[in-house]
């Protein structure tokens, strides 16, 4: 969540990183990540178009190459997977046409994250829905910029352990709401969803 609040303040001054990968990322004392290394960086509002610099094969540059928001939020999803795989690259046997069916990815995706990190997959297995949005081969199917990559990880994210032990309670709940009154049970499950 730091992470992509670091990249929406980058964005918001109207800059493009272009080179997010592991080493060009400190984390301060208090756990705050700070980007580094802007030498790549552009300017959006000048109007150049920088889209498809940079093309490689190295592993946290989008297909497309680096220099555009899609291209940032491409790579910052490669530093997800690598914080909860280890792993520096998606994984490499997803052929091109592979990764265009989002399924397979997601798949591919979640095998990595439960053989390298079987806690986090086990306690927040919503975090390979989020990686699986950033490393979209199309840049129009992924998220779109670091406000909607906040929301999903906000979606996510697990800030209260403890309402597993609860669900028990909201069923009783629920369950004599819908004996006594249909409309509030209604609502209680729209509010749910």
């Amino acid at each position: 969540l730091k992470l992509s609040g670091g990249l929406l303040q980058i964005h918001q001054r109207q800059v493009i990183h272009a080179d997010i990968w592991p080493p060009n990322i400190l984390v301060q004392s208090d756990k705050t990540p700070v980007f580094i290394d802007f030498g790549e960086s552009s300017f959006r509002e000048l109007g150049i178009d920088t889209a498809g610099r940079h093309a490689s094969k190295q592993p946290f540059v989008a297909p497309e190459g680096s220099g555009t928001v899609g291209a940032d939020i491409y790579s910052l999803g490669c530093v997800l997977f690598y914080l909860a795989t280890g792993q520096k690259r998606p994984p490499d046997e997803i052929r091109k046409e592979e990764m265009d069916n989002i399924d397979v990815l997601k798949n591919k995706i979640a095998d990595e994250v439960k053989s390298c990190n079987k806690r986090l997959y086990e306690e927040n297995a919503g975090i390979i829905d989020v990686i699986t949005r950033c490393l979209r081969r199309s840049q129009h199917q992924r998220i779109p910029h670091a406000e909607g990559l906040i929301q999903d990880i906000e979606t996510f994210a697990e800030r209260f352990p403890n309402e597993r032990f609860k669900i028990a309670r909201v069923q009783k709940i629920y369950d004599d709401l819908n004996k006594n009154n249909p409309l509030f049970s209604w609502m209680a499950n729209l509010r749910i969803r």
